[in-house]
């Protein structure tokens, strides 16, 4: 029997085909466009990304070539801080805003008025509650008419549960992103919802990760491939849950680094701890509470390696295109031939969010592309280490970070972050944990695992080990001191450009 877990992210979607064991049968994935209508403007196109969702399992259990009734179950590792309108007929109703979309700026500001940030924060806790709020709100008074045909305004995990078995359901760590969840009662916020005059019928059922809440229709088959019957199993938040789950980062003092279109660092925490901390998933059904923090983050990693990659590297490009590598292989091989340092030269990576401020410092004439190139990974690397600094206590105790999603199939970016961060960092056999968490939660919702301890310990494998090298991290001391320096130098000068 196999599980598959689908994993719905900000630029691609990816269908992975499970056995219990954690082995990769198949796998499928599609990538779709973030569109700038104007500029401070960030949505997805609904109907193309459910066609490439679609695409993605079909073509996942097709390349398997077992018989589709050897699916077992499906569950969904998807995108959190966004929103879409939807009809009673699951017909879209405008794009999907995402987190960093900024066209609600008149309701970020109004918001914690009739609320207060610090009652807000409270009730949901998440400080970034008002961001999807603000998107709510901006749909309800600039798209009155969008707004009012609305049957749900939900995210592409409760739209695709609606797809597959004819219901919307939304597990807590989804729900808490929206900012209308009750963190203390696991319930859509009255409070809330009354203060600004939204209807708790728009919102999705709430139900623990892991449960197994209805079965693939006659119709899902015909678009997906999977059999009718097939049971659909609530999810979670990609990040950091079922990331961290698929990472097998359920154990004490280990972490999991992430990077894809963003970088984040999550670690276990004790179950006596004093700190401010949530439970991994909000809940996992049939799991005991695992306590997890974050020590650090970034909005903008993966995308602006990518970005530089599409702007500045059309040769690396066709060479990939001719030798059959991948292009990301072949610009960190360029970066390894650049000194640790990068000659002196220092990116701040901050090319996206509410706070842009990326800027290449130091450039000279006798610079070259491996050292722009390394520069931008060390730039990434020294703002993730800023997090695991502030967090003091937290990042100290840990042991061990394992390094997945895109960042973990470099040997030479996971050995520059031991040298930065000075850990103990792993890839594990299977880097893409999000879809590997969805598939355990596949398998607690039907009973092929115990409880989420059970999952790890039967799908989660090393690959590979890397330890910090002293003398590299001493340099990278004295340079992320500059770093350091530089960023809180520029920060008033970036916040005249930004009001120009």
């Amino acid at each position: 029997m196999y599980l598959l877990g689908l994993d719905i992210g900000t630029s691609g979607c990816k269908s992975f085909l499970y056995s219990p064991e954690g082995e990769i049968i198949s796998s499928s994935y599609h990538e779709y466009t973030i569109r700038h209508p104007k500029p401070t403007w960030s949505e997805l196109e609904p109907t193309e990304v459910l066609s490439h969702i679609l695409a993605t399992i079909r073509e996942s259990v097709g390349k398997a070539k077992i018989d589709p009734k050897e699916v077992q179950a499906i569950s969904i590792s998807a995108l959190g801080d966004e929103i879409m309108p939807v009809d009673k007929n699951l017909n879209f109703c405008y794009p999907t805003l995402l987190l960093y979309d900024q066209r609600a700026a008149k309701q970020m500001v109004e918001i914690p008025e009739k609320i207060g940030t610090s009652k807000l924060e409270e009730i949901t806790g998440s400080p970034r509650a008002r961001f999807i709020i603000s998107n709510i709100m901006w749909l309800k008074e600039e798209m009155p008419e969008v707004y009012k045909k609305a049957a749900k305004l939900i995210g592409w995990h409760e739209y695709v549960v609606w797809k597959l078995c004819g219901k919307p359901v939304i597990d807590p760590s989804l729900a808490q992103a929206t900012g209308v969840f009750d963190r203390r009662s696991y319930r859509w916020s009255n409070e809330v919802l009354d203060v600004l005059g939204l209807d708790a019928d728009l919102m999705p059922e709430i139900q623990l990760a892991g449960t197994a809440v209805g079965e693939v229709t006659s119709e899902a088959s015909k678009e997906t491939g999977l059999t009718r019957g097939t049971a659909v199993v609530v999810g979670a938040h990609d990040t950091p849950d079922c990331s961290a789950l698929g990472a097998g980062v359920v154990y004490e003092n280990l972490a999991m680094d992430l990077t894809g279109t963003f970088e984040n660092v999550t670690t276990v925490v004790p179950k006596d701890t004093k700190e401010q901390v949530r439970t991994l998933c909000w809940g996992i059904n049939k799991t005991s509470s695992i306590y997890i923090s974050g020590v650090g983050g970034l909005s903008s990693s993966g995308s602006v390696f990518k970005w530089y990659k599409d702007t500045f590297s059309q040769d690396e490009i066709a060479e990939a295109s001719q030798t059959g590598r991948d292009v990301y292989d072949i610009l960190t091989a360029k970066a390894a031939q650049s000194p640790p340092g990068s000659n002196n030269l220092l990116v701040i990576p901050d090319f996206t969010g509410r706070n842009t401020r990326g800027a290449i410092i130091g450039l000279t004439l006798g610079h070259r592309k491996n050292d722009i190139i390394r520069a931008f990974l060390e730039g990434i690397t020294f703002q993730i280490r800023i997090g695991l600094e502030n967090a003091g206590e937290r990042a100290a105790r840990i042991t061990e970070i394992r390094a997945v999603g895109g960042g973990g199939k470099s040997p030479f970016w996971v050995q520059l972050k031991a040298d930065i961060y000075k850990k103990k960092m792993v890839t594990p056999a299977v880097l893409e944990a999000g879809s590997l968490g969805a598939a355990i939660l596949a398998g607690i919702g039907v009973g092929v695992f115990k409880d989420a301890f059970d999952g790890v310990n039967r799908t989660y494998k090393q690959k590979t080990a890397y330890y910090p090298n002293e003398e590299t991290s001493k340099i990278y001391d004295r340079h992320f001191k500059a770093y350091k320096r530089l960023r809180q130098a520029m920060d008033p000068a970036f916040k005249d450009v930004i009001t120009i």
